[in-house]
């Protein structure tokens, strides 16, 4: 009996582990970044300047020196020998997703989840559009998941007191989750409080985490030595510093309410994709159950549990942090956890009013009040995911931005620009010498798809002159011009206007239907830089 019983819960674990994993692969599986919209360009220059199975590349080696990242992801993608690869570099970020996912289950079960309740929360979180809007990216948030989750088991230390390889391998683990996102300092951030609260209040012995602490600080130290720290980070930083000098309580209280917005409204789109009326059954369902989510993390919080206070640092960090327009993206990673507290709060509340005893059939109610929320959007992420006829993948199927816009208008025109400039990458490449630079929106994605270095394009801020000095100051040989990925009035077709007077079309590109502009490459006149040129506004 005790083995037919074991050979059930395989057979059932192969049921369940199968389909996830064969699903992820088919949807991940391309040859090309899913987006231009993302940082996966640079990443895979920081990787192939960092592997040792490429060749020195000075264009790589260009950007790495420029990137503002840190480098756990990239060395992940060099040293597993797919950064010369789209399609190996999409199969690698989906195995470090399923091993999160792996990693997940088994932080539940800890957690005193049964089986199938742990289970039926992963598929829940597989499933949910947080997921299938983020996962087509070779980005850094599956590993990070996966750090994450390997870093919680691997609490408390204290259980493992004596074994000095075990803290060592948890302080490696929490270095390189750090130096993989820098928002991991919320993790520093969380084990430090956690190590010496319960020392004082507990009187535990604070060796096991110290020493884990102190690798991972170290690590971080040594990275910032060798390369100095990101500007963005501080840029971002100085302007809440120069919001809140203006006018404090204003200041104060814009931050707190956007930040709640911004938090709040992810966490729904997350379970529902798009938002509902507000005087939807969906809507307020979503609503509660955030709620409870925030009961659960001050209850994990209270515990002192290390994956509470993580939780805690890192929605403090988004809920200041200026720029919302990756909000998705970054609470991808920490979706899980916060399913998590969501679900085993809902379990505490409801078996101490009702005094049930059953946790696992509570917890499995939670699951289904999570599903009716995120089920009825899976419809929507089939029929993109299946767009088209015939067995072949749409195109437009494998880029992230096409399931995330509601209106299947708008999505086929963004896919569709998204799919002409990677076919214009071969036309710069064949219409430009090597080594000479090539201006862009998106410098990274020209360097890394059409093999030339390129810098951004610079702003039009309605000098003329102050215009070309810009271009002059780039050293840039071309420009190249589309609509994709536009920053407004400086870019796409508008840039035609300010460039007019200094650079000359190499090719252009042109709607058969409108007569109007697709995209072009133009040639700068360098003779034409320093000369006066009549204000063309």
């Amino acid at each position: 009996m005790v083995n037919a019983s074991k050979t059930i819960k395989i057979m059932a674990a192969l049921l369940f582990i199968l389909p996830i994993g064969f699903t992820a692969f088919w949807f991940a599986d391309q040859e090309m970044p899913a987006s231009l919209g993302n940082d996966s360009a640079t990443y895979m220059l920081m990787a192939r300047h960092l592997s040792p199975f490429v060749d020195n590349d000075p264009i790589a080696s260009d950007f790495y020196h420029r990137a503002p990242f840190p480098p756990g992801f990239p060395l992940f993608l060099a040293y597993s020998g797919v950064s010369h690869d789209f399609r190996l570099a999409h199969a690698a970020v989906t195995l470090c997703f399923l091993l999160g996912l792996g990693l997940f289950f088994l932080f539940l079960r800890r957690q005193g989840f049964g089986s199938t309740s742990a289970g039926l929360t992963v598929m829940v979180y597989c499933l949910s559009p947080v997921v299938w809007t983020n996962v087509l990216g070779m980005l850094s948030e599956s590993l990070y998941m996966s750090l994450t989750f390997a870093f919680l088991l691997m609490l408390p230390l204290k259980q493992n007191s004596g074994n000095w390889r075990y803290w060592g391998a948890a302080g490696l683990i929490l270095g390189w989750l750090w130096l993989t996102r820098s928002i991991g300092v919320a993790m520093v951030l969380a084990q430090t409080f956690v190590v010496f609260i319960r020392r004082l209040l507990l009187g535990e012995w604070v060796k096991p985490g110290a020493v884990a602490l102190f690798i991972a600080v170290t690590a971080q130290g040594v990275w910032q030595l060798v390369k100095p720290p990101a500007t963005h980070y501080g840029e971002a930083f100085q302007a809440i510093l120069n919001f809140l000098s203006s006018d404090p309580a204003n200041a104060i209280y814009s931050i707190m309410v956007k930040g709640a917005i911004n938090i709040g409204s992810n966490w729904l789109s997350g379970l529902m994709l798009y938002w509902v009326e507000a005087t939807s059954i969906q809507f307020w369902l979503g609503v509660g159950l955030g709620l409870i989510a925030l009961c659960g993390l001050v209850y994990r919080m209270w515990q002192l549990q290390t994956d509470g206070w993580y939780l805690f640092f890192y929605l403090l960090i988004l809920f200041i942090w200026p720029f919302p327009d990756a909000m998705s993206r970054f609470l991808f990673p920490v979706f899980p956890l916060l399913l998590f507290v969501t679900i085993y709060s809902f379990s505490v509340i409801v078996c101490k009013l009702f005094r049930l005893k059953h946790e696992e059939r509570v917890r499995g109610l939670a699951v289904l009040l999570l599903a009716i929320l995120i089920l009825p959007s899976l419809g929507f992420a089939v029929g993109r995911a299946t767009y088209g006829s015939g067995a072949v993948r749409h195109p437009y199927s494998y880029i992230s931005e096409f399931y995330q816009m509601v209106d299947i208008k708008d999505a086929k025109t963004y896919a569709q620009g998204y799919s002409d400039a990677m076919a214009d990458m071969k036309l710069v490449a064949l219409h430009t010498k090597p080594g000479e630079v090539v201006l862009w929106v998106k410098p990274n994605f020209l360097a890394l798809l059409a093999g030339r270095p390129s810098r951004t394009t610079p702003k039009w801020r309605g000098d003329q002159q102050k215009f070309i000095q810009a271009v002059a100051d780039t050293g840039a040989t071309y420009v190249y011009i589309s609509g994709v990925t536009g920053r407004g009035n400086d870019d796409g077709l508008q840039a035609m206007k300010y460039f007019s007077p200094i650079a000359s079309p190499i090719w252009q590109k042109i709607h058969k239907s409108t007569g109007q502009l697709k995209s072009a490459l133009l040639l700068i006149k360098h003779e034409k830089l320093l000369k006066e040129v009549p204000d063309i506004m």
